[in-house]
């Protein structure tokens, strides 16, 4: 253990690299995938103090019987911590890598959030799905690289067809720079109409750009 935590897990996945986790002082720890971090513990309000704490923040006021897909699931943060103040929507999530999902069951207690699993590639999924969700989280990282069908026409139009007509879509891209930030947002544009807008607090570069929108 060094002064800047201990690393729990250190290995090897076939689609993200290297995977490791490190616990911090207090007990926090994230899981990092070609030193991106992926997913972490929350905190004793169930905020992340990150990225995931959006998604939670725009499924305010979603009820029982409510359907929520997640296309990038990890270990589960932003699903656990929807858990917390959802306790009895449905969640769907879809993660191409068993070994994320393996750790986030090992090492953040994502069996307790209460997920529907499915082990497959994203655009696979939306492809074959025929299920309308009231919201969509598309947080898919390969380390820390957003998948190029993301940015596809196709595989959007085919996202809005699983939204119910009062529904929003979230989605997470970190950016170099801020010109890269204004492509996302345009690209986004054309397809949903933006209701919200923000960077990752710390405002560094790079960092995640968080867009909400609802069907144009």
């Amino acid at each position: 253990m060094n002064i800047w935590g201990k690393t729990l897990f250190k290995g090897q996945s076939q689609i993200n690299g290297e995977v490791k986790i490190v616990e911090y002082f207090g007990g926090n720890r994230r899981l990092f995938a070609s030193k991106f971090a992926q997913s972490r513990t929350l905190d004793k309000n169930g905020r992340s103090e990150f990225c995931w704490d959006a998604f939670v923040d725009v499924a305010r006021g979603l009820d029982e019987g409510s359907s929520i897909l997640i296309l990038g699931l990890a270990a589960g943060t932003g699903a656990s911590s929807l858990r917390q103040t959802h306790p009895k929507v449905e969640i769907d999530g879809v993660e191409i890598d068993p070994l994320m999902v393996e750790l986030g069951n090992k090492y953040f207690d994502l069996e307790k959030a209460k997920v529907n699993i499915f082990l497959e590639d994203a655009a696979r999924f939306v492809e074959k799905a025929n299920k309308k969700y009231d919201l969509i989280f598309v947080d898919v990282f390969v380390g820390g690289e957003v998948p190029s069908f993301v940015f596809r026409s196709d595989f959007i139009e085919k996202l809005k067809d699983l939204l119910k007509p009062t529904s929003k879509v979230i989605f997470n891209k970190i950016y170099n720079n801020l010109d890269e930030a204004k492509e996302i947002k345009s690209f986004f544009s054309k397809h949903f109409k933006i209701t919200k807008e923000e960077h990752n607090p710390n405002r560094r570069i790079p960092g995640n750009l968080i867009l909400v929108g609802e069907p144009a």
